[in-house]
């Protein structure tokens, strides 16, 4: 693998900073040489990595960052790959120690919220200060956070975030509605939230919309019919702009019925409209409603479509619909819906989704209990069943209230197009452990 060449000087130092790398982080996308939108083949993608290094180790500051950002990309999860995080690091500094706004801006993000290896706060707020004094608005909204999270005084992260917002950056109106909707120091303050919202919303910025929509219908700002009526509004304004997140939300609102007559069909096609965009909740409600024929004709295949579509979302920004999709293939699988029954799949798309939804936990506990697809295990069932009910599953509290009632069941083979044993099918001998 390739080195970079000496990273340039900088306050902190390169030794200083490369002490503490460790594995990668969530912050950063491919770049656009890179990019999806673009045939890249095997052969054509090692070149043009070769050209990017060419012109990183020839001084060229775009160049340095955008390998920077190649690098993190490459890894969602933190650690699969130290190496590939220190050439990032080491890249986003050589850009950084060149004045690279962007990549200040990244290496605050990393030293600030990568994986603990990583973590120095002095370090993150000194890079991301040096962002900030070139106006660059995203580094002002990740510098207001940090400061919160040092405990500094609310006004001065409300400052942070205000300077996002002069500058342009809508986002800053979002993050502002944040602090208010969740009282940092004082009791939370509805009417703020909203003016906030309100703001940023008369901007015609679509975003911002959707922001106000938010801030009017979720439940810490006490929705009253108004409220949810000014709500409908808003979403609507920012989906017949095309944001994809207001469809999603409008789509949301016509599938319930709330503050509009429920109309399925409706709700179907807003969601498409948003999932056509790489929107992953819309992706998971447009296969929802495929699934089971709700305002659309029944569908599995194209229930499949979308759900694989969620699937493919990056785990560690969109972990809610990555988990939510693979549970519901995994479902699909189990029962045969739109394709053949496949045990092992489905067994490995509920452990999948299991880190992160409660749904797919009682699912697989529910396998290993009944034991009839797989070796019963009420061990494993047991641990599946109690991190959906910390997770607020109600159905999982029953299934423990069941095994309270177990007392010895002897093991059960599994069918013959189950999977193969995973080592534990001592399911007579769980008595003393439940």
């Amino acid at each position: 693998m390739h080195e970079p060449c000496a990273v340039a000087a900088d306050v902190l130092g390169a030794a200083d900073c490369l002490s503490h790398l460790g594995p990668g982080c969530r912050f950063s996308t491919k770049p656009a040489a890179l990019s999806k939108t673009s045939p890249v083949t095997a052969d054509t993608q090692a070149k043009s990595l070769k050209t990017l290094r060419q012109e990183a180790c020839e001084g060229q500051v775009q160049a340095q960052f955008a390998l920077g950002k190649y690098y993190t990309r490459l890894d969602h999860a933190p650690g699969q790959d130290v190496g590939r995080q220190q050439l990032a690091l080491k890249w986003f500094l050589e850009a950084a120690g060149q004045g690279h706004a962007g990549a200040q801006n990244q290496l605050g993000l990393i030293y600030a919220w990568g994986p603990a290896p990583l973590r120095n706060e002095e370090a993150a707020e000194l890079w991301l200060r040096k962002a900030t004094a070139q106006d660059h608005a995203g580094a002002w909204i990740d510098l207001g956070w940090l400061l919160r999270r040092r405990n500094a005084e609310a006004a001065t992260v409300v400052r942070c975030f205000e300077q996002a917002v002069a500058l342009g950056n809508t986002a800053g109106y979002y993050n502002l509605g944040i602090l208010y909707a969740y009282a940092l120091d004082a009791e939370r303050d509805v009417a703020k939230l909203l003016q906030v919202y309100r703001d940023a919303a008369q901007l015609e910025s679509a975003p911002a919309q959707w922001y106000l929509g938010c801030g009017l219908s979720e439940p810490y700002s006490g929705p009253t019919s108004v409220h949810l009526a000014e709500a409908v509004q808003w979403f609507r304004r920012a989906a017949e702009e095309g944001d994809s997140a207001g469809q999603y939300e409008f789509g949301k609102l016509h599938e319930q019925g709330r503050g509009v007559p429920q109309e399925l069909e409706r709700a179907a096609e807003l969601y498409r409209l948003a999932a056509v965009q790489g929107n992953g909740m819309a992706q998971n409600a447009l296969g929802r409603l495929c699934r089971a024929g709700l305002g659309v004709a029944q569908d599995f295949a194209g229930a499949l479509l979308w759900f694989r579509k969620a699937a493919t979302q990056d785990p560690q920004l969109k972990e809610i619909e990555v988990t939510e999709a693979q549970n519901a293939m995994g479902e699909m699988y189990l029962r045969g819906e739109g394709v053949a029954q496949d045990i092992p799949t489905a067994l490995q798309l509920f452990k999948k989704a299991a880190k992160g939804n409660a749904a797919a936990c009682v699912n697989l506990g529910a396998l290993y209990f009944e034991g009839k697809l797989v070796p019963c295990n009420y061990v494993e069932a047991k641990q599946c069943f109690r991190q959906a009910a910390l997770a607020g599953n109600g159905e999982a509290k029953g299934w423990l209230a069941r095994l309270k009632t177990i007392r010895l069941r002897p093991a059960r083979k599994p069918a013959a197009s189950a999977a193969k044993p995973d080592g534990n099918d001592q399911g007579q001998l769980q008595l003393g452990l439940l």
